[in-house]
């Protein structure tokens, strides 16, 4: 049996030229995998758009978490370390926990045997631009972070 195409190859036996062609054609799975990433990238890209402001949180809590264990037997454990004891957040548009906080938690806090510094969302922390910078900067100059949940904080978009 000889080989009739390709030209340079007629007349050559096909067990001496060692050419293993097929017919098929490679480009719909090329297609199919050069879209198929192009889809995934898209739309990792717009995830990570889209919570652009939770993963810059996530990150300064993870950084400060990392900080504040890995590194603790090489610094003092005092309060002189951060200049919050601890960064309260709530919803901002329900009254009744903005006049709880105002009202029952800090004075609990501040007016109890210790002495707590604290940081708060709607008091500390002015919104418009660079809100999320000021969240973040608030969570790493603070200890800890109290979160007041209540049902429409849960119902905000953020939260989900």
């Amino acid at each position: 049996m000889s080989c009739h195409s390709p030209l340079y190859l007629r007349g050559s036996s096909v067990l001496k030229v060692g050419i293993n062609m097929s017919c098929e054609s490679n480009t719909p799975r090329t297609l199919t995998v050069v879209f198929s990433t192009a889809v995934l990238l898209f739309l990792t890209f717009g995830l990570v758009f889209s919570s652009r402001w939770f993963l810059r949180i996530l990150f300064a809590r993870t950084h400060k978490h990392i900080r504040s264990n890995w590194f603790a037997h090489s610094r003092p454990q005092n309060d002189n370390l951060y200049l919050y004891h601890a960064f309260i957040v709530y919803d901002l548009n329900d009254e009744e926990v903005g006049d709880w906080v105002d009202s029952r938690l800090l004075p609990a806090m501040r007016d109890g045997q210790a002495s707590f510094n604290m940081a708060v969302i709607g008091r500390d922390i002015s919104c418009g631009v660079g809100s999320a910078q000021q969240i973040v900067a608030c969570i790493e100059a603070s200890r800890r972070t109290l979160l007041v949940v209540n049902e429409m904080f849960e119902r905000q978009p953020q939260c989900r």
